[in-house]
């Protein structure tokens, strides 16, 4: 049995919060399927802390209007860089 003894108090201390987000998406608003396009995004950390490690932007397609038609993945592009709070990176 090993629920008879207590421990002391364990202060803990969180890490202020990091809020990556998308604030800006530029593509073209119309294109024929044979076209090649360019698409550029913009993210910004919002939240109070620091974003460390690596993360995915993934950049998705879908026939505007057609909230059940067919999603496809442009790219994944990789993010190691790090965001401090109140950065941002296109």
């Amino acid at each position: 049995d090993n629920n008879t003894r207590t421990s002391n108090a364990v202060q803990v201390t969180l890490s202020p919060p990091v809020d990556l987000t998308v604030t800006n998406i530029v593509a073209p608003t119309a294109v024929k399927s044979s076209d090649k396009i360019d698409v550029t995004w913009t993210v910004a950390n919002q939240g109070q802390g620091d974003a460390t490690g690596i993360w995915v932007d993934k950049v998705f397609l879908q026939e505007a209007g057609n909230s059940s038609g067919q999603i496809i993945q442009l790219g994944a592009f990789d993010y190691g860089n790090g965001l401090g709070s109140g950065k941002f990176y296109t």
